[in-house]
């Protein structure tokens, strides 16, 4: 998706790991959206568990960061960045844990830290 074409992305989340609790959102459960700042198109947004984020996912026990993501919108692309969190990220379920970019499509399966893992939605 490229340029006028880009819809508006939502992260929906697909997973919580067994024995953990999502925090924050509060009363989030899978299949719930949680919509993505329209920040994205002008600058990174922090994705992570502090009060301080742009998009504030916290869960118990803690595998989330208080920084842990950040994403943007760059020629064409949404894009997220690990900030080198121990428990990294993973797309698709390739774990990474450098702060290289990485590119994502609709329906990607993004995990963030251990345990909490959302769907990239993009509605027009």
């Amino acid at each position: 998706m490229t340029g006028g074409d880009v819809g508006v992305p939502h992260f929906i989340l697909a997973e919580v790991a067994t024995g953990v609790t999502l925090v924050a959102p509060a009363g989030l459960g899978v299949g719930d959206a949680i919509p993505v700042p329209e920040a994205v198109h002008g600058r990174w947004i922090t994705i992570g568990a502090g009060d301080d984020q742009d998009i504030v996912l916290r869960d118990e026990p803690r595998g989330i960061g208080r920084s842990h993501c950040r994403m943007t919108f760059r020629n064409g692309a949404y894009l997220l960045q690990g900030r080198m969190h121990p428990a990294g990220w993973a797309l698709n379920g390739e774990r990474f844990h450098d702060c290289t970019a990485r590119a994502l499509a609709e329906g990607d399966l993004i995990t963030i830290g251990r345990h909490v893992t959302v769907r990239l939605s993009l509605k027009a």
